[in-house]
């Protein structure tokens, strides 16, 4: 039996969820709620598209886009472009590779911004950033409780 994920649509104000599996529908006109409900409503969508960002990556992967959602909405844009912002994981990738402090790095960045996507290009840098963020995940899972995976 193949089990059908819920729909969820929009239409003007109107928000449904259809159940393929049991033939039903729901739906929520917002306009019908009065103004508290409907700003809880829009705080806990909020809450859930910025705490959904990059879930499940590092910190700063979830800082980063955090922030471009932020951006991105306040520019009256609510998909992002293509391009993800990794310069927090770069900062941190060529002060490791320099041996220098991240705030030195960032001052450099402050004072040639184009910086970051020279870096952005380089295949040591990309390296570092995949070896910081792969040390990062082991560490995750090193101190995890799940279960040993097994055949």
């Amino acid at each position: 039996m193949t089990i059908k994920k819920q729909k969820v649509s929009a239409d003007g104000s109107v928000v449904s969820v259809e159940y393929p599996t049991l033939n039903k529908r729901v739906s929520l006109d917002l306009d019908d709620l009065d103004d508290d409900m409907r700003f809880a409503f829009m705080v806990h969508g909020a809450q859930q598209k910025l705490g959904d960002a990059a879930s499940g990556k590092p910190p700063e992967e979830k800082y980063e886009m955090a922030s471009r959602i932020i951006e991105s909405v306040l520019a009256g844009k609510w998909n992002l472009d293509a391009e993800r912002d990794t310069s927090t994981s770069i900062i941190a990738a060529v002060a490791e590779l320099l041996g220098v402090d991240r705030a030195e790095v960032e001052a450099a960045v402050n004072t040639k911004p184009e910086k970051i996507d020279e870096w952005r290009k380089s295949a040591k840098v990309k390296a570092k950033v995949s070896e910081m963020r792969a040390a990062k995940l082991a560490a995750l899972a090193e101190g995890s409780d799940d279960p040993e995976v097994t055949l």
